[in-house]
């Protein structure tokens, strides 16, 4: 073993693998240090080409030159992070040699506004397709068939093209396990079927729309799902077909919708009450044989303060959980609503083992900005009969 030098004594499958992890620029520089590494970078299977400002070569020159000098090997995983704007004129070509190199991840991170080739979204040896746009102006140029080995597909500030396309690309997706929608630009008062067999994890956060009647719907046909995350305003409407295998949930409905209306619920009209209260009911009415859930305050402060039009409080007595062991809530102040929901289901949930409370405390200007009130909050909790003799509550 060279003195000093034990990275390089390592076998050639070791180094790939930790290089998998890595920037391809770290591989390429390591190339002036000797004879083993100085054709190492040629051979990598896993391109991460991320733009960490760190090298005096051009970005895009960078990344072509890898393309053009690599070995005629497979690429496993092709990734580009970068900033720089000029990554649109080339991204074409570089999706198109992944593609030739029969490419199996493509992971883009990207604030050029790039127009993306349809010869992507077909790519018979893609199994998981990553795509995330500062913002991106061109819809993406979705088939009514998908990757047939697509297993992971992240949509990330994309637009879509219409709701009947996006529909027939996602049922065509016959090995798809997870799917990430994540702000993405949808068509006005359209209804998008999130249709297939396979599906097991399901992420809707953020989904926009850019119009007066800002409303879209969602219907949800996924037998074999078993983790659904779910962020929406209240105008978005999610139905579904039953979910029996559904074991994990994290559901929130926002009442804010673009500053056009109120944070908090208590202070909806009458009628956006009545709206909002639908919402999680249904909500509610789908993860209700979870064993793992996580819910927001503001649900809890939707529920509670619409107790007056007659449907609040019914609403809160309908979260019962029987197969519940863990709930996980966010952004507590430590208010009464938020004590009834928790009698609820401490008084109802027979199986539950952990509940962790994710706090404000701490954040200057907030009214509840120490730590008194997370000890008297836990203390009370304490005093409510449980239905399981094994509860651990958590607050951080």
């Amino acid at each position: 073993m060279r003195g000093g030098d034990r990275i390089s004594d390592l076998p050639d499958s070791i180094l790939h693998h930790i290089f998998s992890f890595l920037n391809i620029g770290y591989a390429v520089r390591a190339s002036i240090l000797s004879k083993r590494w100085r054709n190492f970078w040629k051979s990598l299977s896993y391109l991460n080409f991320i733009d960490d400002h760190q090298s005096n070569v051009d970005f895009v020159d960078r990344v072509n030159k890898v393309i053009i000098l690599r070995e005629k090997l497979d690429i496993l995983r092709f990734r580009v992070d970068s900033e720089d704007r000029a990554v649109a004129r080339h991204i074409y070509s570089w999706i198109l040699a992944a593609i030739q190199s029969n490419v199996r991840e493509i992971d883009l991170n990207v604030v050029a506004l790039c127009k993306l080739p349809g010869y992507l979204f077909s790519c018979k040896t893609l199994t998981v397709l990553k795509v995330a746009f500062d913002h991106c102006e061109h819809k993406l140029p979705l088939s009514s068939s998908g990757p047939p080995n697509l297993k992971v597909l992240h949509l990330k500030a994309c637009r879509l093209p219409s709701a009947e396309i996006t529909s027939k690309f996602i049922s065509g997706c016959f090995s798809l396990e997870y799917l990430e929608l994540d702000y993405i630009e949808l068509e006005s008062g359209k209804k998008y079927l999130i249709s297939n067999a396979k599906l097991e994890s399901l992420v809707i956060r953020n989904p926009y729309i850019f119009a007066d009647d800002s409303n879209c719907k969602f219907e949800i046909c996924a037998a074999n799902l078993k983790a659904f995350t779910c962020l929406v305003v209240m105008e978005t409407e999610i139905l579904f077909e039953p979910l029996p295998l559904l074991n994990f949930a994290d559901i929130d409905i926002e009442i804010e919708n673009f500053g056009l209306r109120p944070w908090s619920a208590s202070d909806l009209a009458e009628d956006d009450k009545r709206v909002y209260l639908r919402q999680v009911a249904r909500l509610l009415d789908v993860v209700r044989n979870v064993e793992s859930l996580i819910l927001s305050v503001r649900m809890f402060e939707g529920m509670i303060s619409s107790a007056k039009v007659g449907e609040g409080q019914w609403l809160l007595e309908q979260c019962t959980f029987p197969n519940l062991k863990v709930l996980e809530i966010n952004r507590v102040i430590g208010c009464m609503n938020e004590l009834k929901l928790l009698e609820t289901v401490l008084k109802s949930a027979t199986a539950l083992e952990k509940i962790v409370i994710w706090t404000l405390c701490g954040i200057i200007g907030m009214k509840y900005d120490t730590k008194d009130w997370r000890i008297n909050f836990g203390k009370i909790l304490t005093t409510i009969p449980q239905a399981s003799s094994n509860v651990h509550i958590l607050f951080f």
